[in-house]
């Protein structure tokens, strides 16, 4: 058979089918030819990169010398009260971070215009707690860059409690309540 007829009797079964095809199929035979051409094009040259890439790194890891892992496990996790509890000053800064804290209000241009303060002993720790409830004066601008600085430059300060109160009468005065809390670590008394 010469290559015209075979060619012939190819197109001939070609039109055949093409003829008998609905829509259906036409359009399932355009998806399977994308599915081919997107397997071909794009899958078979990503496996063989990842099989690339899988044997570099198999190479890489067997050329690394491996370390012998430590005999000795830590045996119990780390004591983070203890680590917290020495982080703390000691508690007799507290009368200089109170300074510090008048100092810190006046660069700011705010007021306190009162201040109570009391002492806790936190429970099961060598950790005392000093609460201070203020009341402070000065506009919004001048009282957020106190509660700024006062965050940043005393770092055992934490805000219990934020409170604004504008005035009534259109004046620019914030009137802030804020609660503090301060934590110092207590000595522990040697024993003799």
């Amino acid at each position: 058979m010469n290559r015209k007829k075979l060619r012939q009797i190819v197109s001939w079964y070609l039109a055949c089918v093409l003829n008998r095809m609905e829509w259906q199929h036409t359009t399932a035979m355009g998806l399977l030819i994308l599915w081919a051409t997107l397997i071909g094009t794009i899958d078979w040259p990503l496996r063989a990169e990842t099989r690339q890439m899988t044997l570099r790194l198999a190479q890489h890891m067997a050329l690394k010398p491996t370390r012998p892992r430590s005999a000795t496990q830590p045996s119990a996790p780390r004591d983070l009260t203890h680590e917290f509890t020495a982080s703390l000053p000691e508690f007799e800064k507290y009368s200089e971070q109170l300074r510090e804290l008048s100092l810190l209000a006046d660069k700011s241009s705010v007021v306190i215009t009162r201040i109570d303060y009391r002492y806790e002993q936190i429970p099961a720790l060598p950790i005392k707690k000093l609460i201070l409830r203020m009341d402070i004066r000065g506009d919004e601008a001048q009282q957020r860059r106190f509660l700024q600085t006062t965050l940043n430059a005393i770092p055992n300060l934490s805000v219990a409690r934020l409170a604004f109160a504008k005035s009534t009468d259109g004046a620019t005065k914030v009137e802030q309540k804020l609660d503090v809390n301060l934590y110092y670590q207590l000595r522990t008394k040697a024993s003799a």
